[in-house]
């Protein structure tokens, strides 16, 4: 701004800052100051002054003004001192009919002023009548958008002036009425949502009775569109034409434009597909004008159409969030005050300054909010200029257009929509047939045909709730898969709307038998099976984290393709399962295993797996009418088909659920998971304890569609509560992959200060230069990154997560720009990622980044899958280092009081504001058992022989299993009977609980809570009294050969727990005396040869103070 106020001072030239109240608050402070400075100077009448430490001329001409929005989003409240030096003028709404009369005028409508009032009064109608949405807009520039469309139409689809001389004046105030009305839907229909679209209907309808608009010819575009569907594998129904024509209609009047829409919604393909259609249009008319050129054919006859003149279109992606404010627009170097271009400024400039008249369209495809989209404005205006820090500005030049693609505009500032054309497009107007017909066209040939699919389309967008007109172009609308690098590329599909009909395809097909040939098989299945179960996932089932019904269906798909292709790939394959007539059961079997980890496994709860599960075999049998729904839906389904869905060889075991099985698709059979769990192999004796991978069914599960989506190349997304191994399982799998064809994998971990350039910078050191501006894994091979902790990035103040915004870049363009503002193609690498369910720092992920990924939820472990992980580490832990069987004999006994322990802490013990650590999960429990083996054998043997003077020879106090052995030996032996054994090993557990679950609570109520628990607990798994267990906490430091029978009569009354209380009336051990529980390895030296030191009982707090204090000072006299 200083530069800025020495060249008016010295110039006296006059100056706008238009949005003045955007910049921060603490520089319009000084700005104050430095307008204070030149009135005044100005006032003095000086013609030399000094400003900011630099003599200057002084013009008394200068002057300055400013111009704001108060109220907005990313302003500020201009601060008093600055209010003071200038004069407030409030701004009025101004005439909009007078104003769009007189410009009707200039383009040479007649009628102008009868147009001009119904444009202002549709939009009055339309802010009162129609339902309220970011998007929406009805200002002073969505009343020029209409004029400057009007224009246009009139000079290209005005009558000549001689047939134009030949009407009467009501005939061509008709004719004009018509351009008016063509205007005001061309611009306005493609932002409403289908709900207002009848109210628009009936609105405009009312202010033009008795005009009708004749349907649009779009020649040769249309044309073209169709084909570049054909050529990208696209399906061209109904609604995806209108949309992509409305795109182009938006283009033609509006420089900068926004595709709003959710996820599957169309928006990436449209603006794609409209691009290569007009660059086909331009290609053709330059190759027929060559043609005719030379002789040859004439140009085609569609020229004559307004629309068949058209230029090449190139298009460049930038996602906003991916790259920080000054590498977007461009920044100064702080210690060389050297200039960087950003990656925006480079595109602008270039594009700006190609003197060709082919289209340019500039895509930002990224959420939009006042952090970086106000930079835009003067671009998005009439004055359509870049304007950068470094004092820089770029014009826009006629054939640019700016696209922002985005999710939703909650954070965008009215200033923003009102200067961008909008086009809305909806996934619930969208079906899943054409994504059905489009993955089944990239399938092998040898497959068989595919049956009418379009002819059942009615039925799976049945229910959609919009006007016929509408559900005739919603029929399979714009669903569209395309091929890349990841696989199949879904760029729409829709939601599954709940309701539809009863299916014509279900499982019977077109004549009422069960299909043969493999898309028919799967087309039928889906229709009949996959599509209902999404329908009843949406509405019955929470997820664990938020799923899209086009994502679901494409999770299925994927999911059969990578199962089917390694059986049925290659044309032999067929013929051989064909032969041995196991094809079609196989294709079933894969299609129904397919849906329930995909649709089916994004259930948060076990709860919702077995709501599924009953779902689909109820769907299985035709027994629905027992099926209770909170929302009594049937999901399209009927009570008995006439042909089974399943062929019999294909129906899954009925034990169990079918989460419990998978189909093996070389044996021909169903098998569960427990069976994969069995056969690995055991735990290594030197394995480290947080490497250990117990295998369980859900385990087997995650490896094998793991390995399953690498295989197939689609990402993956594990996601699961704290504790339930997502990390383990995922980083096992991957390290086992082989060496030759994939690189070692790339694992990241995010958190809460995670930067997208940090993240960017761990994934290209891993990565080679192939070829210019392509880079992939060394040697040639492939690569997976795993993303742990996906949702710990912190959200910015609009709610952006720049490194999500990265990886979604590179999964929708396959790469990102780099240091140098070139764009790197990033090829044959995967991502894998997991996370824990939003909440506790952890936020949700923008569902246009989970999307892409197949989702698989790990609901909360049941009790005896937890014992099975607990009991079987622990089993090995005591077998392998060479416990006696009596303290072996324990492990199951430990693992039911931890989980009761756990079980009521999580129950009992909740989180508040004042103890947000109240937090306990499975690594609680983990961290206890991996507490206790922190002691071998000889530690254990060390510890009783350590405490037997304060407890009494024979190890006494042991209750239940070892007190036959007491007499063998005394205080002074170093023998060690089994009951002191087992009671020293339940002391190390009753420390190991105190110090996980006890040293986390801060009241004293709770923690005699806790202790009454261990009561309770100690009696009921092992038969001894905690009381008579850690009856020597009671004693003080001076009396260590008390004996214990003092003690008895106290103890025999506590064995019956109370609940509150503070360790009075009887109860030995209370949040006092437990204090004294002590364990560690510090009370022995080292052994000199790097062992480590035995984990064992300290006798008492005055013990270990003192060997402290000793350590202290030996490691003092080591300076000396």
């Amino acid at each position: 701004m200083a530069k800025f106020f020495k060249g008016l001072a010295a110039a006296g030239a006059w100056a706008c800052f238009d949005e003045f109240n955007r910049i921060d608050l603490e520089v319009l402070s000084v700005v104050a100051q430095q307008v204070l400075d030149i009135q005044r100077a100005i006032a003095a009448r000086l013609t030399l002054f000094t400003f900011e430490g630099t003599d200057l001329p002084l013009k008394w001409s200068a002057w300055c003004a400013i111009t704001m929005n108060p109220g907005y989003a990313g302003r500020t409240e201009l601060p008093d001192n600055l209010k003071a030096l200038f004069r407030s003028v409030a701004m009025m709404v101004p005439d909009y009919a007078m104003i769009a009369e007189i410009i009707l005028y200039s383009y040479g409508y007649l009628a102008a002023r009868p147009a001009a009032k119904k444009i202002v009064a549709c939009y009055k109608l339309c802010s009162e009548q129609l339902s309220s949405q970011d998007h929406y807009d009805y200002g002073m520039r969505a009343v020029m958008a209409v004029l400057r469309a009007a224009g246009n139409l009139k000079r290209t689809c005005a009558p000549p002036p001689e047939s134009a001389a030949a009407m009467t004046p009501e005939q061509q105030e008709t004719e004009e009425l018509t351009l008016i009305l063509r205007s005001i839907v061309d611009v306005n229909l493609c932002k409403f949502l289908s709900h207002d679209v009848p109210l628009f209907q009936g609105i405009v309808s009312d202010l033009f009775p008795g005009v009708s608009l004749p349907r649009t010819d779009y020649g040769p575009l249309a044309d073209a569109l169709r084909s570049s569907c054909a050529s990208a594998n696209l399906q061209p129904t109904e609604y995806f034409m209108l949309k992509a024509t409305q795109l182009y209609e938006m283009v033609l009047v509006r420089h900068g434009l926004m595709l709003v829409g959710q996820p599957f919604s169309g928006k990436t393909t449209a603006y794609r597909t409209l691009a290569a259609a007009l660059t086909l249009v331009a290609d053709n008319a330059a190759a027929a004008a060559a043609a005719a050129a030379a002789g040859g054919a004439a140009a085609s006859g569609g020229e004559s159409s307004p629309h068949a003149k058209q230029v090449r279109t190139s298009t460049f992606v930038i996602n906003p969030k991916a790259v920080t404010m000054g590498q977007l627009y461009g920044q100064n170097d702080p210690a060389s005050h050297e200039w960087t271009d950003g990656v925006l400024a480079v595109l602008f400039r270039r594009c700006a300054a190609d003197p060709s008249p082919e289209r340019k369209w500039l895509v930002l495809d990224g959420p939009v909010d006042a952090i970086w989209i106000e930079n835009m404005n003067t671009v998005l205006d009439d004055n359509k200029k870049l304007c950068l820090n470094s004092g820089e500005i770029i014009a826009m030049s006629p054939p640019m257009n700016l696209i922002f693609e985005v999710g939703d505009l909650a954070v965008a500032s009215p200033a923003t929509v009102s200067r961008c054309g909008m086009v809305y497009l909806e996934p619930q107007q969208l079906g899943t047939a054409p994504l059905l017909a489009s993955w089944l066209a990239t399938t092998p040939s040898h497959w068989g045909n595919v049956p009418s699919i379009a002819a059942a389309g009615s039925n799976l967008t049945g229910g959609l709730g919009v006007g016929s007109a509408a559900a005739a172009g919603v029929l399979g609308m714009g669903s569209s898969l395309m091929l890349g690098a990841g696989g199949v590329r879904r760029s729409m599909s829709g939601a599954m709307a709940g309701g539809a009909s009863t299916s014509t395809l279900g499982g019977m097909g077109l004549g009422g038998e069960l299909l043969s040939g493999v898309k028919a098989r799967l087309a039928a299945l889906y229709e009949g099976l996959v599509a209902p179960t999404i329908r009843f996932v949406r509405r019955e089932v929470r997820e664990c984290a938020p799923s899209l019904d086009g994502n679901l269906a494409t999770s299925w798909m994927r999911l059969v393709s990578a199962l089917l292709m390694p059986v049925l790939g290659t044309p032999e394959q067929y013929r051989k399962c064909s032969q041995e007539g196991r094809t079609m059961a196989m294709v079933d079997a894969v299609g129904l295993m397919s849906l329930v980890w995909s649709a089916g496994c994004t259930a948060a709860t076990q709860e919702g797996r077995s709501l599924v599960d009953s779902f689909i075999r109820r769907a299985l049998s035709g027994t629905l009418a027992g099926l209770e729904t909170p929302s009594g839906h049937t999901y399209g389904l009927t009570d008995a088909p006439s042909v089974p869905l399943l062929s019999p060889a294909a129906t899954p075991p009925e034990t169990g659920t079918l989460y419990d099985f998978m189909y093996d698709v070389s044996a021909g059979s169903w098998v569960p998971w427990s069976a994969l769990a069995a056969s690995a192999p055991p735990i290594p004796s030197d394995a480290r304890f947080s490497a250990i991978l117990v295998p369980t069914p859900d385990t087997a599960a995650v490896t094998f569609l793991l390995q399953t989506a690498i295989n197939g190349k689609y990402p993956f997304l594990l996601v699961g509560p704290t504790g339930t191994g997502k990390s383990v399982t995922i980083t096992r799998c991957l390290l086992q992959l082989d060496g030759e064809l994939f690189a070692p994998p790339n694992i990241i971990g995010f958190s809460g200060q995670t930067s997208a350039n940090a993240t960017q910078a761990l994934v290209d050191a891993k990565l080679d230069k192939r070829r210019r501006g392509t880079y992939g894994p060394s040697g040639g091979r492939r690569g997976v990154v795993f993303v742990d902790d996906l949702n710990m990035p912190q959200r910015e103040v609009y709610g952006a997560q720049p490194p999500i915004e990265l990886l979604r870049q590179l999964q929708d363009h396959g790469g990102w720009y780099g240091r140098d503002n070139v764009f790197r193609n990033i090829q044959d690498v995967l991502l894998v990622t997991a996370m824990g369910p939003p909440g506790g720092g952890r936020d949700p992920v923008t569902n246009r980044f989970t999307r892409h990924f197949a989702t698989l939820c790990l609901p909360e472990a049941t009790r005896s899958t937890l014992a099975h992980i607990f009991g079987t580490i622990q089993g090995w832990f005591l077998r392998s280092r060479g416990f006696p069987d009596a303290v072996v004999h324990l492990k199951d006994a430990v693992i039911a009081a931890t989980l009761d322990v756990y079980s009521a802490a999580i129950s009992q013990l909740l989180p508040t504001p004042t103890k947000s650590h109240y937090t306990f999960n499975l690594r609680d429990c983990s961290r206890v058992i991996q507490g206790m083996q922190a002691q071998d054998a000889d530690a254990l043997h060390k510890s009783v022989l350590l405490m037997r003077p304060l407890i009494g020879g024979g190890g006494g106090g042991g209750g239940g299993g070892g007190g036959e052995a007491n007499g063998g030996g005394g205080s002074s032996s170093s023998y060690v009977s089994d009951g002191e054994l087992v009671c020293a090993h339940l002391r190390l557990w009753v420390h190991e609980v105190l110090r996980i679950f006890y040293d986390r609570l801060v009241e004293v109520s709770e923690q005699q809570w806790l202790l009454n628990l261990l009561r309770d607990l100690v009696q009921k798994h092992f038969a001894v009294r905690l009381d008579e267990l850690l009856a020597h906490l009671a004693r003080t430091d001076d009396q260590p050969q008390q004996a214990a029978e003092g003690d008895g009569g106290a103890a025999a009354e506590a064995s019956s727990p109370r609940r509150g209380g503070h360790g009075g009336g009887g109860d030995i051990i209370s949040p006092d005396t437990v204090r004294r529980c002590l364990f560690g390895d510090y009370m022995t030296d080292t052994d000199g040869e790097g062992n480590p030191r035995p984990y064992t009982e300290i006798p008492s707090p005055f013990a270990a103070v003192t060997r402290l204090e000793d350590l202290q000072a030996d490691y003092n006299g080591m300076g000396g």
